[in-house]
């Protein structure tokens, strides 16, 4: 099991400008991924701000919990799983031991993206074309950066720089909970 912080800053984005930063940037034409989302039946993890999620890869599956972490940023805690165990888990809601979770899990969504990312003043920056459960779509751009402050810095002048306006945006699995609440 990997453990890592994760400081990520994000950003809605309109169709012009995902497009224009694409351009700009050169960002390569990028990869699908589909990530499903769990959660407890009585929606525990939810209810801890916790994401568990299946991210389908051109290499396999890949579980991951993501935790809020008390300084900012989340924690997140991944391991490869075998196409098997994602089926499993998506069938019968039965969880690797490896995370603590005990409880039975259910599936409650999924979204494709398209993800172009590039590395740029320090940080992995992704333009991210989202696919929703109900077939909208949306836009986002999206910087990790190792340092709070900074990546904040960076990030601010990032959009001040391409003329984008603040536009916070949450993130995809509240999104995803979201559209299924309508």
């Amino acid at each position: 099991m990997e453990k890592t912080l994760e400081i990520e800053f994000k950003n809605a984005l309109t169709e012009d400008e995902y497009e224009a930063l694409s351009k700009k940037y050169n960002f390569p034409e990028g990869h699908w991924q589909e990530n499903y989302y769990f959660d407890t039946i009585d929606h525990k993890l939810a209810g801890k701000k916790q994401t568990l999620r299946i991210r389908k890869k051109s290499n396999g599956y890949e579980l991951t919990l993501k935790t809020p972490n008390p300084k900012g940023g989340s924690d997140e805690y991944s391991e490869i799983i075998s196409e098997g165990n994602f089926s499993l888990i998506y069938q019968t809601g039965v969880t690797p031991q490896v995370f603590g979770i005990k409880d039975k899990v259910k599936f409650i969504t999924s979204v494709k993206t398209l993800r172009k990312e590039l590395t740029l003043n320090g940080g992995l920056f992704a333009l991210d074309f989202t696919v929703f459960k109900d077939q909208s779509t949306d836009y986002e751009v999206e910087m990790e950066y190792s340092d709070i402050k900074k990546g904040q810095k960076i990030f601010q002048d990032f959009l001040e720089e391409n003329s984008i306006e603040t536009k916070l945006i949450n993130n995809k699995v509240q999104r995803a909970f979201k559209k299924l609440q309508k």
